[in-house]
């Protein structure tokens, strides 16, 4: 059994012996001792690394510096033409990194057994944990990345035309650019006060929650696992891709199985 993690999720079931107070404790140690027995097959998605790991306060003034990298290389044509190439991606040097904990939480996730599934968002900086050309095995392999991030594409966008995932982060950014009045990319602006004030920015905090929530279940669909273990609910009403009617629509379109872990154990039984 393929089994996508939350959030809230990864971190019991990978490390259960911290949360020994918590009243699913006895769940999440059957669940760890599940994956060891080969019983599920554990995932984590790197936005929990690459964009959640951002702390709230920051994550408005990151997101407005961030730059990607474009670089270019020029060649001769064997007749004798000049060729040149603009290679643009992220730069990770802009990633403020992993916490101490959040890394040791990690390595003891992949030991394991866990691996991270790839969110193919152009110029995200990956944290050095998780950067794909230093860790390549601490990723999910696939047999046709092609099909895998086309998949990833179509699944975002069918999400961003519902209003939710990656949406409401970009219409923050866009208010911003409005009013300025002059082009600019949707995160430009996010860290000036002439164009964005403080509470706007703790909007921009929890939005950057269903950015992730979005591409998790993206992801998910794209390396076509089975269950997608969270504990997150929302009303009928909120706009997330968490809500029921959401839930309904991914399982009729995508056949997205969301479970708690409550509802993950009594698989297993």
């Amino acid at each position: 059994m393929r089994v996508t993690f939350d959030t809230n999720t990864y971190r019991p079931v990978a490390e259960p012996e911290r949360f020994t107070n918590h009243p699913d404790y006895p769940l999440f140690v059957d669940i760890n001792n599940a994956i060891k027995a080969g019983r599920i097959t554990p995932f984590v998605c790197e936005a929990l690394f690459t964009i959640e790991a951002i702390m709230k306060v920051d994550r408005a003034s990151y997101l407005a510096d961030r730059r990607p990298k474009s670089e270019i290389e020029e060649t001769t044509t064997p007749e004798g033409n000049a060729h040149a190439s603009v290679t643009i991606g992220p730069d990770h040097s802009q990633h403020p990194g992993l916490s101490v904990r959040e890394t040791e939480r990690l390595e003891n996730a992949l030991k394991l057994g866990f691996r991270i599934l790839v969110q193919p968002r152009i110029g995200t900086p990956r944290p050095e944990p998780i950067r794909l050309d230093l860790h390549p095995d601490r990723f999910t392999a696939d047999t046709d990345i092609n099909a895998r991030q086309e998949k990833f594409g179509a699944v975002v966008r069918a999400i961003e035309a519902r209003g939710v995932g990656f949406t409401k982060a970009k219409a923050l950014g866009e208010r911003a650019r409005r009013r300025a009045n002059r082009p600019a990319t949707w995160f430009e602006l996010l860290n000036d006060d002439r164009y964005f004030n403080d509470d706007e920015r703790k909007e921009l905090a929890a939005a950057v929650g269903e950015w992730v929530d979005g591409d998790n279940v993206a992801a998910h669909v794209a390396y076509n696992n089975d269950i997608f273990c969270t504990e997150d609910v929302a009303g009928k009403g909120r706009p997330s891709i968490m809500n029921t009617d959401n839930r309904a629509w991914l399982f009729s379109t995508y056949g997205v199985q969301f479970a708690t872990a409550i509802e993950l154990h009594a698989l297993l039984r």
